[in-house]
């Protein structure tokens, strides 16, 4: 049969508090026993020294029926066996066993000169005997019982297991209570990592406690949100991975066509050059423009499925901003603020940065289709810088919210849903991060947040500039 580790320490519990009680009774009842045996020992030597005194005075010696009266009322307590006068040469002259008359002792401390002690046998029952010198060799045996005194200690251990059996059977029942309680949260803990050993990473323990349970509990959620997150990156890589092999097969295949169309394209203008055909001239052009755009499509997909790495320089950010904005194809209905608290130099490729300002940038604006404001503020915060784009624009429907800096997910007519995710990378590769907010009919903010000295992680992979 197994047992549950709640039980199996309980009876650990109850084995080591009944080991407990058990060692200290016996310690205390040996003790005790050692002690009431050492008392009646010298009150029964007093008793036996008192009559072998009472016997040797002078005036008692030749009254041998006071002699009789001595004995016997030495014998009269119940733990008393006999009470003897033995001559010197072992004869029971007088005791309180008439029987014993004249019999014979064979023992060495007939012989004795001062009071001793001694264990005998009398009809089958250990007892304990005094042996007092009285006058003329004779000596006064006084034999007792230890029964008494082995009746009181079996009932202090009769007592001791009683009240052991109670303790135990009261502390059983509550040391499992407790052992329950502190383990109850160890059992939650368990079973949600089984849900994670389940690949269920989006799990979190709610144990709410100031003692190690509690770092436990903290602990494992730190985990679980970790796992998640390293699942989600594993997951992203392997769509990397896979639109990489991809974006490398499209290029490939597709950019010698689009060479040769451009090409083409080019050779029949230059040639109606002269040519009143404009509709001609017209959808050349459109041809051109086409290529231009499928080109950019190939190029953002070898962007993506390989991060390039960041060429470090310092960068003054103000002016790479005003630089992008100063790009921007601005429709009159839009208007362009910017809010440069501090703006400092900091460390970073100018032309990725310059890539992905220009991207949420032109986002924003295209947001805006019946016109509105987009404020760019630069706000420095501690060691970092905050680039925020804000629209007033339609804004992004709460079910896209997760999904924006998604691969291949985009909600314009044109478009394969890299751009953002690119810009991603690139903020990521410079040890930042981006993030959006947005309300439907209100906007959208676009937060890039970069450090402004590259910390030892990024200069080892990338290196320095």
């Amino acid at each position: 049969m197994r047992l549950s580790f709640p039980t199996k320490v309980v009876l650990i519990v109850a084995l080591l508090l009944a080991s407990s009680i058990f060692a200290y009774a016996y310690v205390s009842i040996a003790s005790e026993a050692n002690q009431r045996t050492k008392d009646v020992i010298d009150e029964k030597k007093s008793l036996n020294e008192l009559v072998a005194f009472t016997i040797e005075s002078a005036e008692y010696q030749v009254m041998t029926w006071y002699k009789k009266y001595v004995v016997r009322k030495a014998a009269e307590p119940d733990d008393v066996v006999y009470c003897r006068l033995v001559k010197p040469n072992g004869e029971i002259f007088i005791s309180n066993i008439e029987e014993e008359r004249g019999m014979f002792i064979r023992d060495p401390a007939i012989f004795t000169n001062e009071t001793v002690v001694k264990e005998n046998i009398f009809n089958g029952e250990r007892i304990l005997v005094i042996v007092s010198p009285t006058y003329e060799h004779h000596t006064v045996w006084l034999g007792f019982s230890l029964r008494k005194i082995n009746e009181t200690v079996m009932g202090m251990i009769i007592n001791t297991l009683a009240t052991a059996m109670v303790i135990v059977s009261i502390s059983t029942p509550i040391s499992y209570f407790v052992v329950s309680r502190f383990l109850g949260p160890i059992k939650k803990l368990t079973s949600l990592c089984e849900d994670i050993s389940k690949g269920n990473f989006n799990v979190q323990s709610n144990i709410q406690s100031k003692d190690e349970i509690g770092v436990l509990s903290n602990t494992f959620n730190d985990m679980a949100r970790k796992l998640e997150t390293m699942r989600e990156e594993i997951r992203r890589s392997e769509r990397l991975s896979a639109i990489g092999q991809i974006a490398t097969m499209v290029g490939h295949d597709l950019r010698n066509p689009l060479t040769s169309i451009q090409n083409a394209a080019y050779f029949l203008k230059m040639k109606l050059e002269s040519s009143t055909h404009e509709r001609v001239k017209r959808m050349l052009g459109i041809i051109n423009k086409e290529v231009i755009y499928a080109d950019k499509i190939i190029n953002d997909l070898s962007d993506f499925s390989t991060v390039k790495k960041p060429e470090l320089a310092k960068v003054n950010l103000a002016s790479l901003i005003k630089d992008v904005l100063a790009q921007l194809d601005v429709p009159e209905n839009v208007k362009i603020v910017t809010k440069f608290s501090e703006a400092p130099t900091l460390e970073a490729d100018p032309d990725q940065l310059r890539r992905v300002f220009l991207n949420i940038a032109l986002n924003g604006v295209q947001a805006m289709p019946n016109g509105g404001k987009l404020t760019v503020t630069v706000e420095k915060v501690e060691d970092f810088v905050e680039v925020a784009f804000a629209d007033n624009g339609v804004g992004i429907p709460e079910e896209n919210m997760s999904k924006m800096f998604t691969p291949l997910f985009s909600t314009k007519s044109k478009g394969v849903g890299l751009g953002l995710c690119i810009c991603k990378n690139i903020v990521e590769a410079h040890g930042g991060k981006i993030h959006v907010t947005s309300k439907v009919g209100a906007g959208s903010t676009f937060t890039i947040k970069l450090p402004i000295h590259q910390n030892e992680e990024v200069k080892s992979r990338y290196g320095e500039s």
